[in-house]
């Protein structure tokens, strides 16, 4: 285990330390992924948690689970490889797993009005949320990301990309809740205009 991944959130490292730690392999393939994002005009986010909950959450049937249908409150941009190692606490715990979302730009566009979100409920019997997108929104417990949006996810102290068998781009729900910000009118997701640090010839 390095000392970059010990320090990470403490200690701030630069954009080539942390590509030089995550190796050639790794860079390669997450700058594959965002060749891929980029031809399906799909957003590259990622979503920070321990990596012993990225298996359960790519199987999840429900999807990526929240208390808001609000993309700010639970993801981020994947710009940069150095806020795997710089990002501060998530719910009081240092992530080293992070979930990979490639969600349609579409889903961020309100004249579109495609939603993003599904409804959960609380089964009164289980105890358990669920599904329930034609539910009023007065019964709505919690949020979830479809898991076809959910590309895969990042072990980070291995430096592993896990897919998801799941994933697809083309997944369409017209009873899907729009997000927070897309009610608003806002966009706050913006293009990333920078060259990327590293070209790979061979994708």
């Amino acid at each position: 285990m390095s000392d970059i991944f010990i320090n990470r959130g403490t200690k701030e490292i630069s954009e080539q330390e942390a590509i030089l730690e995550l190796g050639e392999s790794f860079v390669r393939t997450i700058e594959h992924i965002r060749n891929i994002a980029n031809f399906k005009n799909c957003f590259l986010l990622i979503h920070g948690t321990r990596v012993e909950s990225c298996l359960d959450i790519i199987n999840d049937s429900r999807g990526l689970i929240h208390y808001e249908n609000d993309y700010t409150s639970t993801m981020s941009s994947f710009s940069s490889y150095a806020d795997l190692y710089n990002i501060g606490l998530v719910n009081g715990t240092l992530p080293d797993g992070f979930i990979i979302l490639m969600i349609p730009k579409q889903c961020f566009r309100s004249d579109l009005n495609q939603g993003l979100w599904h409804t959960l409920i609380l089964n009164k019997h289980s105890y358990k949320v669920e599904i329930d997108d034609t539910c009023s929104l007065d019964d709505v417990s919690k949020y979830s990301i479809p898991k076809e949006y959910i590309f895969g996810f990042i072990d980070l102290e291995n430096k592993k990309i896990v897919q998801n068998s799941g994933y697809d781009s083309n997944y369409r729900n017209s009873k899907l809740v729009l997000d927070a910000h897309t009610v608003c009118g806002l966009m706050d997701i913006r293009e990333e205009n920078a060259v990327s640090t590293i070209t790979n010839k061979h994708l």
